[in-house]
């Protein structure tokens, strides 16, 4: 398919025969593949490469989401599909170059926009700034409002695309049928990337490939290829046997050798592991043989009482270990260092898992005694049957989303007073549970909130104690819950571990006297101070309105506004989407894997309310409006755990008709609205812009709570029921978005 056969002359319409691809069919499908490929891409690198997306996943793409919006409304104009690939060149070269950019560096976004900010980036230094809080304030708003254009801008081409395929074809519902099986398509592209643990040099050359299609005229095509193998060239990382990266689905992991001094000669004791260019954890070695050799730096009486050793002090028996976020293997080094006869060790990566098993010095991982699970930590606590002396949380500390959809960290599940019950319920009656957790001095309300958390758990206030870091491990504050009577008799057994609870005691004591709130399944949100809406977000959404409100009225002009309708059902299924996928997260985990498949199913359910709409004359929508406000009702009232605890096959069967009805009701209300909408082009940039407002709307979470989301697409669904208009007019409708789905690794769309 060429680019010129891309699309009809303006205003024709393309005959569909059944059961016949026509080049409309291949060239939609492909657009679709694409812009959903090229989302996720997006998202994933700029996570890595700029953190300050890693924490705000869905900012890139709610940008995304403005920029096909845009196209959409702009489809009656030439697509200049070049543009996009100079924006991606932009992009590659101005990370590439990094830190030589000096102040202008786009790496160092999140450490100017987090001064004076009460949300947690980890390892920003904002007293190394050499700027005052306003410069650095707006320095850090001129690089966003830059990066943020760019993405903006790539995406405008794929919108006009897609808005004047929208408009060429005779049969609307086959249309929104092509473009979602190509979005399913793109979604299963990219994720096979990520299983594949490629980096963005091949996404970026794999997807930019198929893009040239869509670029008209021999010159243009040749400057295109030209912009991305500079593109790719540039995103290039060289690996040495001194340092590598390596993609996994989650995140970009660089693995560096770690060493120290001894007597003047440098010492390798392990290595680094940097997750999206900072620090995250050092493969630490405790072999015996390794500690005899250097006393100065291991001493005896200090060696049991550092992080990875000091668990096993408060355990009784060690029959049974769990340890959760067990990483590259040091805890489960420490388990088997202290005696434990089973170690059951879950982490979510199987990068970093395939990591310890390759570098670890110990090697915890090859050991007949260890069993390695790749689960996530919530999910692996439902399933689990097994019973354990001692249950230990290694450093979960996440850097990443868990959905491009939503606003939780992976380990945000983790941290809740019901995954603590749940975590409790595995162990046995003389069973203790250790929690080690980085918390620095402006960060003191997160432990305060864990220890809130374990005594609403376990009915009592948890000891505490101090690791201090160091060349031997990280170090942190520790909380133990579990058997008064065994923790009693260990302190009272071993002095050196009685002064160290001590030495802590006061502040643990001032901390269980704290108002702050603990975290929930509801409230997830472990790294805010409290129920508030960052000041960063609020800068961020006022530059999204801003950025919207121009670009609308560029696009759509005074005579041609947005279609209401259709920009509430785009919210509404937005803020749907947040809530199944919070939901699902919580029934069954947070892997890369699991949140494919539940993008996938979302979008088989919308494709089969699409079919339904297709062959099922629908007079009326009033009974498809009420099955849906009244099966969001349904979902409001009924609490996911209920769930959890059902057999496995029985779970899914509920889970998929529970959560699956709403989407299914909003699927035929859309399809049904879009069939009789006349500029589709136009209703389709409306249902986007609505989904980007949407996204914006899940911010409230931080103040309400995930819950109370779905009393707000509730409204929204009412609003779009208010604003249909009748058949024939310019948009008769209702119904669910076409929007764009995803999920950290691998996200959906409707499109």
């Amino acid at each position: 398919m060429s680019g010129r056969e891309a699309s009809l002359p303006l205003g024709a319409r393309a005959v569909a025969v059944p059961g016949v691809v026509t080049w409309q069919d291949v060239g939609l499908f492909w657009v679709s593949c694409s812009m959903l490929f090229f989302e996720i891409l997006m998202i994933r690198w700029l996570s890595a490469e700029i953190r300050i997306f890693s924490y705000f996943h869905n900012l890139v793409l709610l940008f995304a989401f403005l920029g096909i919006g845009l196209g959409a409304g702009m489809a009656r104009r030439t697509p200049f599909v070049f543009i996009s690939f100079i924006q991606v060149l932009v992009l590659a070269v101005l990370l590439g170059l990094g830190q030589r950019l000096g102040p202008l560096s786009l790496t160092d976004l999140s450490l100017y926009l987090s001064i004076g900010s009460n949300f947690l980036i980890w390892y920003n230094q904002p007293e190394l700034v050499a700027l005052d809080a306003v410069a650095a304030l707006l320095i850090g708003s001129a690089l966003l409002v830059f990066v943020v254009s760019v993405i903006t801008v790539f995406f405008i081409p794929f919108g006009q695309l897609l808005g004047r395929l929208f408009d060429e074809y005779e049969r609307p519902l086959r249309a929104y049928a092509v473009n979602l099986l190509g979005s399913l398509a793109g979604l299963w592209l990219f994720s096979g990337l990520s299983f594949l643990s490629l980096p963005p040099m091949v996404w970026l050359g794999l997807g930019g490939l198929g893009c040239l299609v869509f670029v008209r005229g021999t010159l243009w095509k040749l400057l295109a290829a030209e912009s991305l193998l500079l593109a790719t060239l540039a995103v290039h990382e060289p690996s040495t046997p001194e340092q590598w990266s390596v993609w996994s689905p989650y995140q970009k992991l660089t693995v560096m050798p770690a060493s120290m001094e001894f007597d003047g000669q440098p010492v390798k004791y392990g290595h680094w592991v940097l997750v999206n260019s900072v620090g995250y954890m050092q493969i630490t070695n405790y072999a015996p043989d390794f500690v005899a050799r250097y006393p100065a730096a291991f001493p005896a009486d200090e060696v049991p009482y550092d992080h990875y050793n000091i668990p096993y002090r408060f355990a009784e028996r060690l029959d049974d270990v769990l340890i959760v976020g067990a990483g590259a293997g040091n805890d489960t080094a420490g388990a088997l260092r202290n005696g434990a006869r089973r170690v059951t060790a879950v982490d979510i990566d199987p990068t970093i898992i395939e990591i310890g098993r390759t570098l670890h010095p110990e090697a915890p991982y090859h050991d007949h005694r260890v069993r390695v699970v790749n689960e996530d930590a919530r999910s692996f606590f439902k399933k689990s049957q097994e019973r354990y002396d001692l249950i230990v949380f290694g450093l979960l500390d996440s850097h990443t989303l868990s959905s491009s959809y939503s606003n939780v960290r992976l380990d945000n599940y983790v941290y809740t007073t019901e995954s603590f019950a749940e975590a409790g319920r595995l162990l046995r009656p003389d069973g203790v549970m250790v929690i080690l957790f980085e918390v620095g001095g402006s960060d003191e309300f997160i432990g305060q909130r864990i220890q809130r958390m374990l005594a609403d758990a376990f009915g009592r206030q948890p000891v505490g104690f101090e690791v201090r870091s160091g060349v031997r491990g990280w170090g942190g504050t520790g909380f133990v819950a579990g058997s008064d009577d065994v923790l009693a008799r260990r302190l009272a057994a071993d002095p050196r571990l009685r002064a160290i609870v001590d030495e802590s005691r006061a502040t643990h004591e001032r901390w269980a006297a704290s108002p702050v709130a603990p975290a929930t399944d509801d409230w997830p949100y472990l790294y805010l101070a409290g129920r508030s809406i960052p000041p960063l977000y609020f800068l961020v959404l006022g530059m999204l309105l801003l950025f919207a409100l121009a670009g609308v009225r560029g696009t759509y002009g005074p005579r041609r506004g947005l279609d209401w309708h259709f920009f509430f059902l785009g919210a509404g299924f937005m803020l749907l989407e947040v809530q199944n996928i919070s939901k699902l997260a919580l029934l069954f985990g947070t892997t890369w894997t699991v949140n494919v498949i539940m993008i996938s199913a979302i979008l088989v359910m919308i494709l089969l309310a699409n079919a339904y709409a297709a062959r099922i004359r629908i007079p009326s929508l009033t009974p498809y409006y009420l099955g849906l406000l009244a099966s969001l009702l349904v979902n409001f009232a009924l609490p996911i755990i209920v769930f959890a605890w059902l057999p496995v096959g029985l779970k899914e069967v509920a889970v998929a008709l529970v959560m699956g009805l709403p989407i299914f009701f909003a699927g035929v209300v859309f399809s049904t609205s879009f069939s009789t909408a006349e500029d589709r082009a136009a209703v389709f940039a409306s249902n986007l812009l609505g989904a980007m407002a949407g996204g914006a709307l899940e911010s409230l979470s931080f103040i309400l709570g995930v819950k109370p989301l779905l009393l707000l697409a509730l409204a929204l669904y009412l609003l779009a029921m208010l604003t249909r208009r009748t058949a024939g007019t310019a948009s008769a409708a209702v119904g669910p978005t076409p929007i764009p789905g995803r999920h950290g690794m691998g996200d959906a769309p409707a499109r």
